[in-house]
Formats: structure tokens, sequence, C-alpha cells
């Protein structure tokens, strides 16, 4: 990053403020997903299962189908997968 008295600094420093408020709002949202796919059975199913389409941890979670392939869209994306 530049000095503080060249042009440039005010942008460079917002870009890296930006950046790490992403980062740390990206870090909080993974435990949420967890939390949710738990309180939802997701994981539950998944451990009877082994794995599952969508529709088969939907059907076994009483989920609609859209929001149980989000869910494990937003975990298989994550870097947290969780283990009993």
């Amino acid at each position: 990053m530049e000095r503080p008295d060249r042009p440039g600094y005010a942008a460079a420093a917002r870009d890296a403020l930006a950046g790490r408020l992403l980062d740390s709002t990206l870090g909080f949202m993974d435990p949420c997903t967890v939390c949710l796919g738990d309180r939802l059975g997701l994981y539950g199913a998944l451990d009877g299962a082994g794995s599952a389409a969508a529709g088969e941890l939907a059907g076994a979670t009483g989920t609609d189908e859209h929001h149980a392939r989000e869910m494990a869209r937003a975990a298989g994306g994550g870097r947290v997968h969780p283990r009993r």
C-alpha cells in the first residue's frame, strides 16, 4: 500500500478494508450454515445415507428440494464439513 501522502492511498486502504470485511462476513456465515443444516436434520440424514441427491435429502428431512440443494452447495463450497 502507498503512503498516506500519495495519490491512491485512500482507494487502496478502502479496498483492503472491504476485503477484510468480506472475509469476516463469509467466515461468520460458515457456522450459521452448519447450524441451519444441523437443525434441519440434513447432516443426520447424510450420516445415515452416506451420500444422497438433493431430492433424496429433501425427502428424508421434509425440506424443499431447492433448499436442500442450496444447503449442500453452501456446505460443499465452504470450508466446513461437520462430523459427528
